[in-house]
């Protein structure tokens, strides 16, 4: 796979500069609604000790195992996308992101198991942490090169396109180190709280870069 700026798209990805064709990039709040989907009943359990997925049916009395599946390493985060039915799993060891593709169960019956349709690999940095912006069809990935330094990178990449490349790099930028970011879909925001300075800080997200909306929140403030 070709190598951009310290990261590459492994698997049947390419990497390339832009958007994913324009498809969700900058949309308005209501162009931004998610029409509902019906739940899967299905949860997925990782652990950051065990290479192991497993799969659990919770829309009966009792939660139910249903099954299993090897991943390539531990996972030290999983984000779920019920929208498009993916989920992203973040391996920091192997420096990489699998993106998988996800089944709904036929009623009462076993789903299939997931299948990894794509890997984001990060040759400079690790990868720590991920979520999906479903309205837009993103994914938002954080790499640290360490976890004392003051900043680390927030990925975009999109994962609408339905032929071609699954996952197109869209931006990346320096954003405050944090263990603790979100995104809200239907606004295009991204909210972080900054490890070293327990600040709040907004970014707007619709386009093709992540802008800081006003100056940040201390959050000593409110709970000091």
């Amino acid at each position: 796979a070709d190598t951009t700026d310290g990261a590459d798209t492994g698997g049947d990805t390419t990497t390339g500069g832009g958007s994913t064709g324009g498809e969700t990039d900058g949309l308005a709040e209501a162009d931004c609604a998610l029409a509902p989907k019906p739940h899967a009943g299905i949860a997925y359990v990782a652990h950051f000790l065990s290479p192991q997925l497993k799969m659990v049916r919770m829309d009966q009395d009792t939660p139910m195992a249903i099954g299993q599946i090897e991943l390539s390493g531990v996972a030290h985060d999983l984000a779920l996308d019920p929208y498009q039915d993916r989920m992203a799993v973040v391996h920091d060891v192997e420096k990489e992101v699998a993106i998988y593709n996800l089944f709904r169960p036929d009623g009462a019956g076993l789903p299939d198991e997931p299948v990894k349709a794509s890997t984001l690999t990060f040759a400079a940095e690790v990868p720590r942490f991920a979520t999906f912006d479903p309205a837009r069809k993103r994914l938002y990935v954080a790499s640290f090169k360490d976890m004392v330094g003051a900043d680390m990178t927030l990925w975009s990449y999109g994962i609408g396109v339905t032929s071609g490349p699954l996952a197109t790099p869209i931006f990346k930028a320096s954003v405050p180190v944090s263990v603790s970011f979100g995104v809200d879909s239907k606004l295009g925001a991204l909210f972080l709280v900054g490890l070293t300075d327990d600040r709040l800080r907004v970014y707007d997200v619709r386009k093709d870069a992540a802008d800081q909306l006003g100056n940040s929140l201390d959050l000593l403030l409110l709970y000091p």
